[in-house]
């Protein structure tokens, strides 16, 4: 159904990848390809489709497990490498740079109905490509620095043109420590859905297309029509933006939100719900 890559984070046989690697269906079976040949049968311990972050176990021993490095300490012009399967050409090894950092992903979920991907990602010119998704960006070092997910391309089956985005490790610790312990994952929510890339006279940000019943933004005076501009010490400037900016805050924490209404710039205090 599916081909792509993945890493072991411990030594228990857990690996992590992306959903979309192997999300195929309630019927679907998963097979870990080692380097060494052996193929295991995997058994699925979680997903998080939010940030398309998914978590499989095998049952062997002698697992070669690649540690999960800082991602906060990378800058941009640090060497990485991806490791992976690109178009099925397991053990593929390609070096780049970080391009950028805090690259504000949002793409499609994986089926119809599954809630949008968005991650704060490491932009990196490493040739990634159709198979390396789920596959480590690691550093120099041979640590885990993020999870490939993304490319842009010229068209659908495009290759790499550079572009490429991965999910930083420190955010990939949480998730899948999550996962282990719980099979699931709460992310913070403000409440609303945003529209992006929106001018009100100076001010770009994300506008407000709705606010949900009983949410953190409703809860805090959000309207519809704000524009909301920043986000702790986050500008937004998108929705994207705005989703990423929200997510590095705890559920439950207060968090200064900066919007437009009505021309007037006003701050206010949001008290994060759980999604």
């Amino acid at each position: 159904g599916a081909v792509g890559s993945g890493a072991v984070i411990r030594p228990e046989g857990y690996i992590v990848t992306n959903n979309h690697v192997i999300d195929m269906g309630a019927n679907a079976k998963i097979v870990a390809v080692f380097p060494d040949g052996r193929r295991l049968d995997a058994k699925l311990v979680g997903t998080d489709k939010k940030t398309d972050i998914a978590v499989v176990k095998v049952q062997a021993d002698k697992l070669t497990v690649l540690p999960l490095g800082d991602s906060d300490k990378l800058a941009v012009g640090d060497t990485v490498i991806a490791v992976g399967a690109p178009l099925g050409l397991s053990n593929t090894f390609t070096e780049g740079i970080v391009s950028a950092l805090h690259r504000p992903v949002l793409t499609q979920g994986n089926k119809g109905g599954d809630p949008p991907v968005a991650y704060d990602a490491i932009q990196t010119d490493a040739a990634i490509n159709h198979g390396n998704s789920g596959g480590p960006l690691v550093d120099e070092h041979g640590q885990i620095i993020g999870v490939n997910q993304s490319i842009y391309a010229t068209s659908q089956d495009a290759g790499s043109i550079g572009l490429g985005f991965a999910i930083p490790a420190n955010d990939v610790a949480k998730i899948a420590q999550s996962l282990i312990n719980t099979g699931q994952v709460k992310h913070p929510d403000i409440g609303i859905n945003a529209v992006s890339d929106v001018s009100a006279g100076s001010s770009q940000g994300a506008r407000v297309a709705n606010v949900a019943d009983n949410s953190a933004a409703q809860k805090a005076g959000i309207h519809e029509g704000d524009i909301i501009t920043k986000v702790g010490d986050r500008v937004v400037r998108n929705s994207a933006e705005l989703t990423v900016a929200v997510r590095k805050f705890d559920i439950g924490a207060t968090v200064p939100v900066v919007l437009v209404r009505d021309g007037r710039e006003l701050q206010i205090s949001v008290v994060l719900q759980s999604d």
